[in-house]
Formats: structure tokens, sequence, C-alpha cells
């Protein structure tokens, strides 16, 4: 951010037929070097993580869906890319052949999946990416007037997923039909699409007219992982994603040791997953590295005088369409340049990107700002980062002051753009005028108990006591009951997905592995009280007596129930 050139190498006619250096000489900042030479670089690791993502499916392959021939046929990437706001189309979607609002759209759910283009395998976030952008084009396009999810069948399998759907059926954002299309026509003289398919529930044939196609094209192995599983010595398996040595214990070790693996270059996975696989193998690297840690020392920056009246900057953040949508975001900047001490007021694209970061720094310097007003999104997520920003060039980050206009005007008010802009501006007014009356605020540090408590004993408490214990820290695992195990060391769970084996051979070495790391483990013990703060807790336990025990981390691992049918 914000949208910059890149060269693309295959279509650069530069050397080749012509010596032009245009893209030399429209480079800012010099970084284009024609006679820079490819070079080998050889790094000591001790560990190595690979997260190299996936890559579409070449939907030309299934020629019977027009993409590639007919304009109007697009990718759920290509869709993504429309609806974000800082892309070509700054957030409007439109139909690439002749740039205008689609009034009808039609998806096209598992495209090259569920045994086509030879994937027997769902892509699993197809289905709720569809149910995101038809809400989001509602919102954003009145124009569209029809939407249309052809589907195999919803796959809404996360927590809160199916209440999403719920919405979007509630909603009327889309009409969701079973089926997929035997292919995909032009109407004759236009670029108008014609939709072929029957619906499997009704029974019946149907025609649909699109001005737009959108497919859901399934996630593929990247071109080069087979190549780089060789030169890792790692496996691949038969459709070339990589694979875990492991996958009923561990979804994130390879078959050679120091070598981990996350997110969709296992297979695809939905965000979540993907985020928590990689924490997980982050932690697998920890314990692997173990004995090995640098502890990095911050930079010392000198702080900014910030003695005399106060002087004020205000940035305010466009986000977008999230923000700048609905709210006058320049009308909002000429308001609070107005209000008393601000000494500058300006906009930003996306005010919480690099270039933001190096603006707000760059205004910091230029105008000795000593207080700053921040008017973007919620200060739950974004407030770090300008806080960072701020303690960069030396001026205290508690002399920053953060006005959520996002959620509380833009997002929530989105009928009533007259009443939110003048929302917006009281929000700013009264940021500013708080901000005049912000104090530096010394960070200290106090004494942390470098220990942790986990409290479940089944299979995800065993391993994070387990990886614990072995990065050194000391950990204490409550159990409830008599036994460690969970669900695992139930008699009715015989054998694990997806290669059958024993339950029992699995938790045998899971447990083998708590004994090595040298965790604490109490059974029949429950936690009766917690008090204390982040990194001192006061934690009571109750086991045939009450027991206290202090630490500086507590880790949930309590696992589920099963819902209880009867009555139903």
């Amino acid at each position: 951010m914000p949208s910059t050139y890149i060269i693309d190498r295959e279509a650069c006619l530069n050397g080749k037929i012509l010596v032009c250096n245009l893209c030399v000489a429209c480079c800012q900042p010099d970084a284009i070097d024609f006679d820079m030479l490819p070079e080998d670089v050889v790094l000591d690791v001790g560990s190595i993580l690979v997260s190299v993502g996936f890559q579409e499916f070449d939907a030309r392959k299934l020629p019977q869906y027009g993409y590639g021939r007919f304009p109007n046929v697009i990718t759920s990437l290509e869709l993504e890319r429309m609806l974000n706001p800082a892309g070509v189309t700054a957030g409007h979607v439109v139909r690439p052949s002749d740039r205008t609002t689609p009034k009808r759209i039609v998806f096209v759910q598992c495209v090259g999946a569920r045994g086509e283009g030879g994937r027997a395998y769902c892509s699993r976030f197809c289905c709720m990416n569809a149910v995101k952008d038809s809400l989001l084009l509602r919102e954003h396009d009145p124009q569209v007037e029809e939407i249309t999810i052809l589907y195999t069948d919803l796959r809404a399998f996360g927590k809160g997923f199916d209440d999403f759907v719920r919405r979007s059926q509630e909603e009327n954002s889309a009409r969701y039909l079973r089926g997929r299309p035997a292919k995909i026509e032009r109407f004759p003289g236009t670029e108008d699409l014609e939709v072929c398919v029957e619906d499997t529930l009704a029974r019946r044939q149907e025609r649909l007219e699109a001005d737009l196609v959108v497919l859901s094209v399934a996630a593929a192995p990247n071109d080069r992982a087979i190549e780089l599983a060789e030169t890792l010595g790692i496996e691949t398996n038969e459709y070339g994603f990589l694979t875990a040595s492991d996958p009923a214990v561990s979804a994130v070790e390879t078959t050679r040791d120091g070598i981990f693996v996350c997110g969709s270059a296992v297979g695809p996975q939905v965000i979540p997953e993907a985020v928590a696989q990689a924490s997980a193998a982050a932690a697998r690297a920890g314990v692997f590295l173990r004995g090995h840690r640098v502890r990095a020392s911050a930079a010392q920056v000198a702080p900014l005088d910030v003695s005399g009246p106060p002087r004020i900057g205000v940035f305010i953040c466009h986000c977008g369409i999230n923000i700048a949508g609905l709210l006058d975001v320049k009308e909002l900047a000429q308001c609070a340049a107005t209000l008393p001490d601000v000494v500058v007021a300006e906009t930003d694209l996306f005010s919480c990107s690099s270039s933001g970061q190096d603006r707000l720094v760059e205004l910091i310097r230029q105008n000795k700002l000593n207080r700053v007003v921040v008017a973007a999104c919620t200060p739950r997520t974004h407030e770090p980062i300008f806080r960072e920003a701020c303690a960069s060039v030396g001026l205290n980050p508690y002399l920053l002051e953060m006005v959520n206009i996002r959620d509380q005007c833009s997002w929530v008010h989105t009928k009533e753009a007259e009443a939110a802009q003048e929302k917006a501006r009281t929000l700013i007014r009264m940021g500013v005028a708080r901000a005049r009356y912000l104090e530096p605020l010394a960070e200290r540090e106090v004494p942390m108990e470098p220990s942790a408590l986990v409290i479940g004993g089944g299979i995800a408490g065993i391993q994070a006591a387990t990886d614990l214990a072995l990065q050194g820290f000391p950990v204490t695992l409550v159990e409830r009951s008599g036994a460690l195990g969970g669900r695992l060391a139930r008699p009715h769970l015989k054998n694990l997905y997806p290669d059958m084996r024993p339950a029992a051979e699995v938790l045998e070495r899971k447990l083998a592995r708590l004994e090595e790391s040298g965790a604490r483990v109490l059974l029949e013990t429950n936690v009766s009280d917690i008090s204390g703060y982040l990194g001192n807790f006061d934690v009571s336990l109750h086991n045939g007596g009450d027991h206290s025990l202090h630490v500086g981390a507590i880790i949930l691992a309590t696992g589920s129930g099963l819902y209880d049918p009867r009555g139903e």
C-alpha cells in the first residue's frame, strides 16, 4: 500500500527487442538495476518452516465454463481483487467487457475440485468465500439485482459458519441452487452469458442469464512444490501438496527433523486453521531450537521534547471503502484543521500500512507534533500499530488518541450518511479535545513468573504442556479426572483418521513424550480460583485439599462435550 507497478518479466521487451528503460525512469526510489546478476546466498539455520501456500486451479482446463474465452467469466480471486479497495476498480465490481456494474451474478462452486480436473478433494474455503462475497456485493453495489450461488453442497463447517450462511439466506443476499453447470455460453452478439444447469433438488433444468459469472476455483499446489520438496528431502501427496509425516498426530511435522510445514502448503486451509498451524509450526521449531535462543535488544530512540503548548496532528484514514465509502474524509480533515491546537490534518488511503506509518512519522518530525489523533478503525486492533510508529520517532506512544470512525460511524450508520458524517466530526472533535490533556506515560517492567499452567489433560493439553516444558519452562498440567488422554483414552475410540492407527498407540507416545519433558502432572484436580494479572497469576487448586500456584501464563485446553440429542 499504496498500489504500485511491478515489471512483468515475461512480457518485458527491454533488452530483448528494444531498450526503453521507461521503468528505470519512472522508479522514484531508483531501485531498478539491470546490471544486477543472480547470486547464491547460503544461510546457516537450525530449522525451516515451509508455508508456500497454494495457487489457483487453471479454469481454462475446463473449457465448458468459458474462462479465457468469455471476458465476463472470472475467478473468485479476481473478484476478490475487484472488491479490494486498493484494487484497480477501487472496490467496485465491474464487467471486464464494458466496465459496467453487473446486475445478475452467478457463482459456480467446486470448479476443479470434488471430482473435476482430476482433483477429488474439497478446497474448503470456497463456499464461505462465495457467501461472504455475496453479502459484500449487496452492501457495496446496490445496482446488483440478483446473485445465484450454484453449489454441490454447502460446507459451512466452522464455528459460526452456519450462522453466517443463515444470515445470508435471511437477508436474501443470494439464491442458493444445488447443481453444477453443464456449460456456460455467450448470447450471440452480446457479452451476456447463459448458464445451463440442473437444479438437482427440484429435478429441473434451468438456463440462467448472467452479466458476470464467478468461478470458485480449487486450491492447487504451487508449481514448484514438488521441486522444493525434493530439495528439502520431504514428501508430497498424490496431488502435489507437501505432506505431514504423521497427520494423525501432528499437522506440521514432516518426514525430516527440523523442517515443518503449515497452511495451504499441505492442502487447502481456511484462515483460522492456517493461523493455528503457523503457531504450531513456530512452537515446534522453538522446541527443536531450544537452548539456542538469542535475546534481541531494542534500539533506543531519543525522546522528543513535548513541552510547550499542544501541537496536534490529525490523521484520517479512508480504509478504502470501509470508511470513505460512506464518509467524506476530506471534509472531516478540513473540519479537523480548524480545531484549536491542530497544526496539520491529513487523510491517507490506509493509515495502518507501512507507507501510512512512514507518512505519520514524517509529519511528526516536520511539524514538531507533540500529540497525535488518528481517526480510523478500532483501537482494539490498530492502536498498537500507531503507538509503535510514534515511539519509533521518539514521541511518547501515550500521546496518541484514536477515534473509531469505522465501527462507530461508517459501519453502523450505512443508511444515514449525513448523520454518520456529523457523528464522525463530533468524535474527532472529542478526540482532539482529549488529546490536549494527554501526558507522557512511562512503561516499566515488573517481575514475571516464567512458568505456565495448562488446564485440561486431553491431547491438546498434553501437547501444550510438552512443548512448553521442552523449552525449559516449568509447567503444571491439571486434569479433573483420574487419567490423561481425554477422548483419546475413551474405550470406544479405537482408530484415528487418516491412517487408522490405534488411538492407544498415539496416546502412549504422547504420554511418554510428556513424561520426558519434565512437566508436572496433577490428576483429580480442580481449579477453584484464579486472581492476579498478566504474567503473575495466583491459582487456587483443589486436590484432596487446597493448594496455591503462582504462574505467568495459563492455557485452557478443557476440550468439548458432545451434544445430547434426547428430547429433540
